[in-house]
């Protein structure tokens, strides 16, 4: 065991040069998260360098600046543009300062199993998320994804404006009947711009599965409005095929919801 984890060792050393560590604490930390069925696998280099910079290593926080300092500006400017910079000062305080609970800073966290950058885009997706969350207004999404000024198309011109008023109201309706996790679903989608691979991160599933479930919620949104304005409209099913197909030209957020998101998997 000693001698694989010497090999472990001299590869996270090989892979993080000109980072220094007490030997015996980095030792014993990785004795912890190494196993005969991982060494191969574990990204050695990246568990050096979380070590270090809990250890307040000023190389190793330098080396994790110039390798992910962008990458994770670039994520929660994605979630919220205008706080940013708090956001990444917040993350750099629960990552590398020890919170008082006794378990030390939270970098200490990342055991190795995929590479550093993935664990910590994830933790400042969630940071910015729950942060921005905490200050929202309580804007049913329905609301947040649907504009409640009429067309400019429509502005003047009565029976469209009634028309797409028409539809507005039953889109609003149909968000508004869908899952909790959906409409949160829809935020993070439509109103944060948070993208597939980001909310499959979050909550720990495959792109491919965030796209089906959108399309999914897509899906029953259309089919949800289209049974709404035929209640309302009291409508044949080509007179409610006819309003649904004028939500475009009247600009209304129904074709924007309906979109298939970019670079997702069919």
């Amino acid at each position: 065991m000693t001698d694989e984890l010497d090999i472990v060792d001299a590869r996270a050393r090989h892979e993080c040069p000109g980072v220094t560590v007490d030997t015996a604490s980095w030792r014993v930390h990785l004795r912890m998260l190494a196993s005969p069925e991982n060494h191969a696998t574990l990204h050695a280099g990246d568990l050096l360098l979380a070590f270090a910079c809990a250890q307040g290593n000023g190389p190793a926080m330098r080396t994790f600046e110039e390798r992910h300092g962008a990458m994770l500006a670039g994520a929660v400017r994605t979630v919220d543009r205008a706080n940013a910079d708090d956001v990444l000062q917040d993350l750099r305080r629960r990552l590398f300062v020890a919170d008082g609970s006794g378990s030390g800073p939270r970098v200490l966290g990342y055991r190795g199993t995929g590479p550093l950058g993935g664990w910590v885009r994830v933790a400042a997706l969630r940071l910015a998320i729950d942060l921005k969350r905490s200050g929202w207004r309580e804007v049913p999404i329905e609301e947040a994804l649907i504009p409640d000024e009429p067309a400019r198309a429509a502005a003047n011109d009565p029976v469209r404006a009634h028309d797409h008023a028409v539809i507005r109201s039953a889109l609003r309706t149909a968000i508004a009947a869908q899952s909790s996790r959906t409409r949160t679903l829809l935020r993070y989608y439509y109103s944060e711009n948070v993208g597939v691979e980001e909310l499959g991160a979050i909550y720990r599933v495959h792109a491919s599965t965030v796209s089906r479930w959108l399309a999914a919620a897509r899906t029953e949104i259309f089919e949800q409005t289209r049974r709404e304005l035929a209640a309302q409209l009291k409508a044949s099913p080509l007179d409610v095929e006819s309003h649904l197909g004028l939500a475009g030209s009247l600009e209304v957020s129904l074709g924007s919801l309906l979109r298939t998101p970019s670079g997702s998997a069919s």
